[in-house]
């Protein structure tokens, strides 16, 4: 029965043999680890960082692990009061992208006419501004919810009712398509709680949702500290951003200087005040339905500060 050899010389040949096997005496070598440098204050990891050695640069502050068990989107509005005529903003998410112009209430119900559409294919709708605060929140949630005229409501979401002067949308299933960027009315994105338009804030922006993964047993996140210049955050993928998270939960142990520091809850925070160049975290998940990630690792700082569990 012929058998496959490996030598230096000949590279993988077949010979003779009498058994069936693979014989790799020849020499391997030069074979590294994947490194990859996390660097922005925000690092989502994915499948394809499993196995690699994550360094932790400067800037970064919040590390999400893969999200594992799928998460679903929010975004929530606050309304500060009567909108302003003229202004513009895109809308991107939850498979939809569109513009809503801010125009005066009138008796004939303008909100949801289109204005016009661009090049591109996307759409410009009417929205009145309101004539209070608790108008202004009613037109937007209203149009969303329900749609008028040309503009037809949101769907494969929840709209939450108004409460105060806000509300939530909320993606019924996981998915990426979930995902969207809200834009100013000059075009430009922005972070959470900051205006879109005058007197409309989005607190909780579309960035979380992803595609549920089949099977994560296995993966293995590992980061290392580098050059760390600030508190790291390193969590599970919220499933609601508004709120606590359902998929998954930390434990295990990470061995200090003097002894070990157990590990809980969904999210830890790296101390930048106790943390030194060469600690390094490893995150192993189970992937069971309720997936848990198994936490080892080792610091050189003796303090129990240097990590906390949330």
């Amino acid at each position: 029965m012929p058998s496959v050899e490996y030598t230096k010389e000949k590279g993988l040949v077949q010979k003779s043999s009498t058994s069936s096997s693979l014989d790799l005496r020849g020499e391997l070598s030069g074979h590294r680890q994947a490194v990859r440098t996390l660097a922005t204050a925000t690092e989502q990891l994915s499948v394809a960082d499993s196995g690699k050695e994550l360094l932790l640069g400067t800037n970064v502050r919040s590390v999400l692990l893969p999200a594992v068990a799928g998460v679903k989107t929010t975004v929530k509005f606050t309304i500060g009061g009567v909108f302003t005529d003229g202004e513009i903003f895109t809308f991107e998410g939850f498979g939809r992208k569109f513009k809503l112009k801010i125009v005066a209430d009138a008796a004939d119900a303008n909100s949801g006419k289109l204005v016009s559409t661009d090049a591109d294919g996307v759409k410009t709708f009417q929205l009145e501004n309101g004539v209070n605060q608790a108008g202004a929140a009613t037109n937007l949630h209203a149009l969303l919810k329900n749609g008028a005229n040309d503009f037809a409501a949101l769907s494969g979401v929840a709209v939450e009712d108004v409460a105060g002067n806000a509300f939530r949308i909320d993606a019924s299933a996981v998915g990426s398509s979930n995902n969207g960027t809200l834009l100013n009315k000059d075009g430009d994105a922005f972070a959470a709680n900051a205006a879109i338009a005058t007197n409309l804030t989005v607190n909780v922006l579309p960035t979380q949702g992803q595609d549920a993964i089949a099977d994560a047993a296995g993966l293995r996140i590992r980061l290392v500290a580098a050059a760390i210049d600030g508190n790291i955050v390193v969590e599970i993928p919220k499933d609601d951003a508004a709120a606590g998270r359902d998929e998954g939960s930390l434990v295990g142990t990470v061995l200090n200087k003097g002894g070990v520091e157990p590990v809980s809850g969904d999210a830890m925070t790296i101390d930048n005040g106790h943390d030194i160049a060469g600690d390094f975290f490893e995150f192993l998940c189970d992937g069971a339905a309720s997936p848990k990630w198994y936490v080892s690792g080792a610091i050189q700082s003796d303090q129990a500060a240097a990590l906390t569990f949330a």
